[in-house]
């Protein structure tokens, strides 16, 4: 993750894109969950950061971190660009 943003942050000043500017959120979107068990987990903890990644949220290196299912992704694109997301 961090040299992730290290990249994008070094293209970005290539760009003469001012980083101070800039907010940086970190995406997760793991696999639709399939057993009754999991559909039941998935929903309760729908809004909660997984994978111990609230850290890099605390800590201020990025602003915000999204984890959903792919579900949740596709409704939320859809929503917005009113067509299908491939995936």
């Amino acid at each position: 993750m961090e040299d992730g943003k290290n990249e994008l942050i070094k293209f970005l000043k290539e760009s003469k894109i001012d980083t101070k500017r800039v907010n940086f959120i970190y995406t997760v979107v793991y696999k639709e969950c399939k057993s009754n068990f999991e559909k039941y987990k998935c929903g309760f903890v729908q809004s909660k950061i997984e994978f111990g990644l609230e850290k890099f949220k605390k800590s201020g290196f990025v602003k915000d971190v999204f984890t959903s299912d792919i579900a949740f992704f596709k409704r939320a694109f859809k929503l917005k660009m009113k067509e299908e997301l491939a995936c």
